[in-house]
């Protein structure tokens, strides 16, 4: 739990954990399909992804290098339903050939003689024409012909006796009956060649495959399922073998630093290496597999999902120790010159690095596949597409067939093998070949190389990097924008420059990523909010309002820094008068308890208003309005809940009464203006609360309650700002101490529409300022003695003091330079 709290405690941690996650799970996987464990959903969908790339890419056309001769409807209508004579493949053979073909590639195979009854007959004329002694007798007359040649030449050299050269002449008849003899036989021998070509043929297609010298023929490959469905043994495994030799491969080459090549025998890494293996092979007829040199697997090798995406290049049979090339990769080198595989590896890998055929060399994926580029849907017919009928009746240009890779196979609706590829859901199993083919041909390769997986988990890191980084400084939108920029930044990447460039990678593990890492994000940011939103409440739900406080909840940061900020502000101390007295006169805990029973009520009256509670001084309460939240009425409320303060006293005083407690009084100082607000204290210790010259006035005002006699005191400032809704009575100008420069002061009565009868006590005792600052001490004497009767009974101290400075300063005037300050004395 304390690791996973540790990941936790920062953005990037989580995310570079997601990614690390993501890593490991897509190794993991990479072993187990390596080890032979189907793929999962995930590697499925990156299987449909890399469909949706060829897709997005659209058709490719290339110098086409390849065609392929189809078993098409017009074939079927000129040759009739397959399978056909081996007669008209020996004509298509000789055709192909005549017209310059590179190779001819087979993904047909000929695993049965075609032979008939009458085949038994022509044996039979050999046999007999052997036995009678016809080809002695034609052996004997070839040298009788030569003999009587021989003869003749020697007389015709002979100039005397003219008897001798005479005979030579005689010898001419003999010699032209005898070579007219061995003529006659030779036609026997021919006639009886075609007679038995057109009875078996099997004959006739053999010798056509061993003149073009270039035709490649197909060998199934079994799976396990095949080889133990047709019980086929060690023997015929080895006479399979056996027939397929020529083609077989069994060395590696290691190329080193000097360009020199090693060749070692690799039959043990074959063995024990990654390749694709089979169970068995079906190879071609004897008649036919004596006639060429070259074999190659037909087998198509899709995905789990049925798909053609790669294809092997070349396959062993398990335990054979034997290689065995793919019908593209063999034709691509009967084409070539030098018409040599070459695999490269080295002793102690387990699987090839590439292969090479003379100029060409095609890197391999695991299991020595490749992936397909496909050029386009094969129903767009771009690809070079002949009809055997048109080949065979001469139809077709030498100059379309000329050094060209030519396959043959069944393409009729009905006939062919049906393949799945990432374009099309059904096309003839050709032409996967030779798309195959193509990209031998064009240096064109799509791979997925071992470091494939190292560059995805790299991706993966990356991914959780910048997202820590980024991701987690912004809030929901700025994330979502975030990950959709690095989801669409990563599928551009791969589609235009990796893709491009032949490298197969994920994309669909890194946008999932991506988007999980989103919902971690957001998932985090929200606990991290919950968290900030708790510790705000801990570090302000002793001194905010809830009403303030859902307002700094949405931006914590902000509010929580450490140091203050400039505010416009207003500030409020309240304290209970002669508490000391209070104080000795009671218990601490009976202290304790009024002190409880005052505060809690002034507190609440704080909140209520949207105050900010700065701190108890003792008896004392300190609050402000105007910060952390900003608020345009910030000294209407502050006087409101002054007002409401000393209501709630009087309240609390009748209750004192009836529990025996003493009777309290409270003064009131309100200031506003600039002040700076903020945590102020250590890293880890601090507060929330106010500074400045205009808090330090409200602190003075507030002890000078007692001193005029009023309950509150206001600034000139807060005056200015409530004075169309608040009744106040200026009380004069003071200096107080600590100050210089004067402040006029006011006493805060009420609401104005609450406190029209008061009005002419508000006037009259303006009115006597007026006096008392012209220094009419008489008549602002008079004023202050009728305002003090317009109070009431309980009379007016300020009043009383006005009065009493009238009779002083009549006495004993002022100086000239007077002003009608007065100075306090006391805090």
């Amino acid at each position: 739990m304390r690791f996973l709290r540790w990941i936790a405690g920062s953005g990037l941690r989580v995310t570079l954990a997601i990614a690390l996650a993501f890593a490991t799970y897509h190794v993991l996987n990479e072993l187990r399909v390596l080890s032979g464990a189907p793929l999962n959903f995930l590697q499925r969908l990156e299987l449909t992804a890399l469909d949706v790339k060829f897709a997005f890419r659209g058709p490719k056309k290339p110098d086409w290098g390849v065609g392929i001769a189809g078993l098409d409807e017009k074939a079927i209508d000129r040759f009739g339903p397959p399978p056909w004579p081996r007669t008209v493949h020996a004509q298509l053979v000789d055709r192909l050939t005549e017209l310059g073909a590179a190779s001819i590639a087979y993904d047909m195979t000929f695993e049965q003689a075609t032979s008939s009854g009458k085949r038994a007959l022509v044996d039979e004329v050999q046999k007999m024409a052997s036995e009678v002694g016809l080809p002695a007798a034609k052996t004997g007359l070839e040298r009788s012909a030569q003999a009587i040649d021989k003869t003749t030449k020697s007389l015709q050299k002979l100039k005397r006796p003219p008897q001798l050269a005479k005979l030579a002449a005689d010898l001419e008849p003999a010699e032209k009956e005898v070579r007219g003899a061995v003529d006659s036989l030779n036609r026997f021998d021919k006639k009886l060649e075609l007679a038995a070509a057109e009875i078996d043929p099997d004959n006739a297609f053999a010798a056509a495959i061993a003149r073009s010298g270039r035709v490649v023929l197909g060998v199934v490959a079994l799976s396990r399922n095949e080889a133990e469905s047709i019980e086929s043994s060690a023997e015929q495994l080895a006479a399979a073998y056996r027939l397929v030799r020529s083609s077989t491969i069994t060395e590696m080459v290691e190329p080193d630093s000097a360009g020199t090549a090693h060749v070692f025998d690799a039959r043990a890494v074959i063995r024990d290496g990654a390749f694709r293996r089979y169970f068995g092979l079906r190879a071609p007829v004897n008649t036919l597999a004596q006639a060429t040199a070259h074999f190659a697997t037909i087998n198509a090798a899709p995905d789990d999902d049925g798909v053609n995406r790669r294809m092997p290049l070349l396959t062993t049979v398990k335990g054979s120790g034997v290689l065995l090339p793919s019908l593209a990769l063999k034709a691509v080198e009967v084409a070539k010159d030098p018409d040599l595989i070459e695999v490269l590896g080295a002793p102690g890998d387990p699987a090839p690095h590439a292969i090479r055929i003379g100029a060409l060399v095609v890197p391999t994926e695991l299991e020595a596949t490749t992936t397909i580029d496909w050029y386009g849907r094969f129903d767009q017919q771009e690809i070079p597409l002949y009809s055997i009928a048109d080949l065979i009746d001469g139809k077709v240009p030498s100059d379309e067939v000329r050094g060209k890779v030519i396959f043959v196979a069944a393409t009729a609706i009905g006939t062919h093998d049906q393949r799945v590829t990432p374009l099309e859901r059904a096309v003839p199993g050709v032409y996967i070949h030779a798309t195959l083919a193509q990209n031998l041909l064009d240096g064109r390769h799509l791979a997925r190389p071992t470091y494939a997986v190292g560059i995805e988990v790299l991706i993966l890191m990356m991914i959780g990097l910048l997202s820590g980084l980024v991701m987690t400084r912004f809030h929901v939108v700025g994330q979502v924008v975030i990950a959709v920029a690095l989801a669409v930044g990563w599928v551009a990447l791969d589609q235009f420059v990796l893709f491009q460039e032949g490298l197969v990678v994920y994309s669909v593990l890194p946008t999932l990523q991506v988007f999980i890492t989103l919902l971690a994000v957001a998932i985090w940011g929200f606990l991290v909010e919950q968290r900030e939103r708790r510790r705000t409440k801990q570090a302000f739900g002793q001194y905010l309002s809830p009403k303030v406080m859902e307002q700094v909840l949405s931006d914590p940061e902000e509010y929580l820094k450490l140091g203050g900020r400039r505010y416009e502000a207003t500030v409020l101390f309240s304290d209970i008068r002669g508490f000391t007295t209070i104080s000795e006169a009671l218990t601490p805990e009976e202290l304790g308890r009024m002190l409880n029973r005052y505060m809690t009520p002034m507190t609440k009256i704080v909140f209520d208003f949207e105050g900010t509670l700065d701190k108890y001084i003792g008896d004392a309460v300190m609050a402000f309005w105007g910060a952390p939240v900003e608020q345009k009425d910030h000294a209407v409320l502050a006087c409101r809940a002054a007002l409401k303060m000393l209501a709630i006293v009087e309240e609390l005083n009748k209750e004192f009464a009836q529990d025996g407690l003493p009777h309290i009084a409270i003064g009131v100082g309100l200031s506003s203006g600039p002040m700076t607000i903020g945590n102020m204290g250590s890293d880890e210790h601090f507060a929330y609360t106010a500074l400045g010259d205009k808090v330090n006035l409200g602190s003075r005002l507030e002890g000078q309650t007692k001193d005029y006699g009023v309950d509150v005191i206001i600034s000139e400032d807060t005056h200015e700002k409530v004075k169309e809704v608040m009744l106040c009575r200026e009380l004069g100008a003071l200096r107080v101490k600590g100050k210089l420069e004067p402040v006029r002061i006011y006493e805060l009565l009420g609401p104005i529409g609450e406190q029209q009868g008061r009005l002419p006590f508000v006037e009259a005792f303006h009115l006597g300022l007026v006096s008392f600052r012209a220094r009419s001490w008489d008549d602002a004497a008079a004023h202050f003695t009728r305002a003090r009767a317009l109070k009431g009974v309980e009379g007016d101290k300020c009043c009383d003091n006005y009065i009493a400075w009238c009779m002083e300063y009549k006495e004993a005037p002022p100086p000239s330079g007077w002003d009608g300050v007065r100075t306090a004395t006391s805090k």
